[in-house]
């Protein structure tokens, strides 16, 4: 596994390829074309990613926010979050939960 070096997120490209283009490790992708496999490669989560503003405020226009839909996408909505609270382990450590399951096998089997 080769570990990836940086990556450049821009909107408009005023010079950024041409100073990027020879810096070893660098991957340059325009907010309009992104990809997953670049952003995250292997399926690796957690690459230092540069974003410049413009291609930040892209994002809106692009995927619209939770208020507002999407301008550049037809009929494109962000998903919404299914849980309300996502604190998991207090949920199942509270009382209500506990007295629904069951009580815990203690039985041993020899074999």
């Amino acid at each position: 596994m080769s570990i990836a070096g940086l990556c450049i997120i821009y909107n408009k490209d005023a010079g950024v390829t041409k100073a990027f283009r020879n810096v070893p490790g660098i991957t340059l992708q325009n907010v309009n074309q992104l990809n997953l496999l670049r952003l995250a490669p292997g399926g690796h989560v957690g690459r230092f990613c540069i974003w410049t503003e413009s291609a930040f405020r892209k994002l809106d226009e692009l995927y619209g926010t939770w208020r507002k839909h999407s301008t550049l996408k037809k009929d494109y909505n962000l998903p919404m979050h299914k849980m309300t609270n996502t604190d998991l382990t207090r949920m199942l450590k509270s009382e209500v939960i506990q007295k629904a399951l069951r009580a815990p096998n203690k039985k041993l089997q020899n074999r």
